[in-house]
């Protein structure tokens, strides 16, 4: 079971993908000379994107668990355990977006789709 600073705050997680970005650079041309100078300037560490969807018995519920998920968009890092059991440490939350309206399932659950983006420091 995923977890962020060992809180589940991932609800019914479909994914966690965790991406590497891309590796900055710094390019220069000159005047009269073909082609640029590119300077590589090292990776910008990864990033982790959790899609998923959170399910309560009540609305107050289902606001809790957005609060709790919302409220570690703080800057500090914590550590992210992943769908697979993968351990990143130094992760901070970047942004957590509910999805679309509230909606209330065939079983009286009240659920809404999210997606959390992550950062991984180095």
């Amino acid at each position: 079971m995923p977890t962020f600073n060992g809180d589940s705050i991932f609800g019914e997680t479909n994914s966690i993908v965790t991406k590497t970005t891309d590796v900055a650079v710094q390019q220069t041309s000159y005047a009269g000379i073909n082609g640029v100078e590119v300077k590589p300037l090292g990776t910008r560490g990864r990033v982790s994107v959790a899609v998923g969807t959170q399910v309560a018995f009540d609305p107050g519920g289902l606001l809790a668990l957005e609060l709790l998920a919302m409220n570690y968009n703080d800057g500090r890092t914590y550590t992210l355990v992943d769908n697979f059991g993968a351990i990143w440490f130094n992760v901070r939350l970047t942004s957590y977006e509910p999805q679309g309206r509230v909606l209330q399932d065939a079983d009286g659950f009240f659920v809404r789709d999210y997606v959390a983006t992550f950062q991984h420091a180095l």
